[in-house]
């Protein structure tokens, strides 16, 4: 769980640095770019299913344990 946490920390970096080039990238071209669109719902789905497990709401354990496209959180 210590691990996870540590990764949901490193998670949030990383979403806020998807978040500044996607706010450029949008800036300069007037369209979004959807690879970074893609990969920050990837990302979203694996925080909000993280986060359900590290507080105990749910049993359904997070990437790597789970595939990565494979979530129940929809």
């Amino acid at each position: 769980m210590l691990i996870l946490v540590l990764l949901v920390n490193l998670a949030q970096t990383v979403l806020g640095i998807c978040a500044i080039l996607q706010f450029f990238w949008m800036l300069f071209t007037n369209e979004r770019n959807a690879g970074i669109a893609w990969f920050g719902q990837g990302l979203a789905r694996w925080l909000a299913i993280t986060a359900r497990f590290l507080t105990g709401e749910s049993d359904e354990r997070p990437f790597p344990w789970t595939s990565w496209s494979e979530s129940k959180a929809d």
